[in-house]
């Protein structure tokens, strides 16, 4: 792994800037197989050679199994920025971005398949991702105190989230599926908003705070496990939760 780094305070400490390139090759990535090679004939499939200490084998895919299995290999190039802004005393912005990118660079051509999906030979192609890595993902946020003429301050937080598109799953899709209908283990992507309002008194004992998580009610997907072109039929999904508000009440004791 080689990683080139930034951090950097500018504008007399009121913006704090921190930067960072990776790049990272990986080698023998070990997935689980959904079915295995056997020598026992299966129905309807064509046999392939496999050779075991310098012996040439017909072998089938078997029934499911979850053998350890390298696949191949890959390369992952990444880049993230963050940034801190304190415009005012009062009005502060923070802000991430980070994308990936992940390729792979080699395929064990004998690897039956590697992951539960529909069974196969050669289910694996060098196009496909890795799973739950969006290719960019970005955040932002902005935060505004206001000082109560009685003492005490009240104080608002906007934030906001995107996820980039994901595949769930090692083998993004099934050979089978038609070419337009590539995403049964995929997740689109979302954006996410979430406010905070807090009042904390002037001699800083209580604070209280009104909290709404996923503000415009989005509805997105935490995870997908595919079975649409299995013998399953249908898919399992988590929905993420929904528009939720909760309020806090804090008190704190000072030690004398």
């Amino acid at each position: 792994t080689t990683e080139v780094g930034l951090k950097a305070t500018l504008a007399n400490g009121k913006v704090r800037l921190n930067t960072a390139f990776f790049h990272n090759d990986q080698t023998g990535i070990q997935l689980n197989q959904a079915a295995c090679e056997t020598l026992v004939p299966q129905a309807g499939q064509t046999p392939f050679p496999v050779t075991v200490g310098g012996v040439t084998y017909s072998a089938f895919i078997g029934p499911p199994c979850a053998k350890p299995q390298n696949v191949g290999d890959a390369k992952t190039d990444g880049i993230e920025v963050e940034m801190d802004v304190a415009a005012t005393d009062r009005l502060s912005f923070d802000f991430m971005v980070s994308s990936i990118d992940f390729q792979y660079t080699r395929l064990d051509p004998s690897v039956a398949l590697a992951s539960v999906v529909p069974g196969g030979r050669g289910q694996m192609t060098l196009d496909m991702k890795t799973p739950y890595s969006p290719e960019l993902t970005w955040s932002a946020g902005v935060q505004y105190e206001v000082p109560l003429p009685k003492g005490g301050s009240f104080t608002a937080r906007l934030d906001a989230s995107f996820q980039d598109e994901v595949y769930t799953q090692a083998v993004n899709y099934a050979s089978t599926q038609p070419i337009n209908d590539r995403h049964t283990s995929w997740i689109d992507n979302y954006t996410l908003a979430h406010m905070r309002l807090t009042w904390r008194s002037a001699s800083n004992g209580w604070e209280t705070a009104l909290d709404v998580s996923n503000l415009t009610d989005e509805l997105y997907y935490q995870n997908i496990v595919d079975g649409v072109y299995t013998t399953i039929g249908y898919q399992a999904a988590q929905l993420g939760p929904p528009r939720m508000w909760t309020m806090m009440f804090r008190k704190s004791f000072g030690l004398q």
